[in-house]
């Protein structure tokens, strides 16, 4: 569980919230602002620090959870601050899969929502919506290899639960 701040652009406003996916939530959010979206700090934290965050700027408060920026946001708050991943939809497939496998467990591929059209690619090659792929918590086991295929990334990243990474060769 995360508190998050997320800023509109470079000079606009700051959303303060709380999700269990940060990275969900971001890829929702993106969808539906046309300002560029970028997260500013993760907390480790739930209802209650996301309420002290918003009670603590509340002098900022310009509705709901949108709050005008101010530097104060980037100072010490007295939380844990989480590490993220940088995603960018400019980066190339690869690199985010490098990411991924070095930040996660699991691979979520709602991270490439936006990425070259690769939802649309998938559920096209599968036959089903992209609204549908969208969903997936995980890959499903059945569709990993056509994942891989499309995406060039290895069935291990795309699920290390089910997969294992090839031994090295001896040398």
């Amino acid at each position: 569980m995360a508190v998050y701040m997320i800023r509109a652009g470079e000079s606009g406003p700051v959303k303060i919230g709380f999700s269990d996916c940060i990275e969900h939530r971001l890829v929702k959010m993106q969808a539906d602002n046309h300002e560029k979206l970028i997260v500013i700090r993760i907390f480790d934290g739930d209802l209650a620090v996301e309420a002290t965050l918003h009670e603590q700027f509340s002098d900022l408060r310009l509705r709901g959870e949108w709050f005008s920026f101010s530097r104060l946001m980037l100072a010490d708050l007295g939380f844990v601050d989480i590490p993220l991943p940088t995603v960018d939809v400019e980066t190339n497939v690869e690199e985010i899969a490098a990411t991924i496998a070095r930040n996660r467990d699991v691979f979520d591929i709602r991270l490439f929502r936006d990425q070259h059209g690769l939802i649309a690619k998938i559920g096209r090659h599968f036959n089903i919506r992209p609204a549908a792929v969208s969903q997936w918590q995980k890959i499903p086991a059945k569709r990993v290899p056509g994942v891989a295929r499309l995406t060039g990334i290895p069935m291990h990243q795309l699920r290390p639960d089910l997969f294992t990474a090839p031994e090295a060769a001896d040398v």
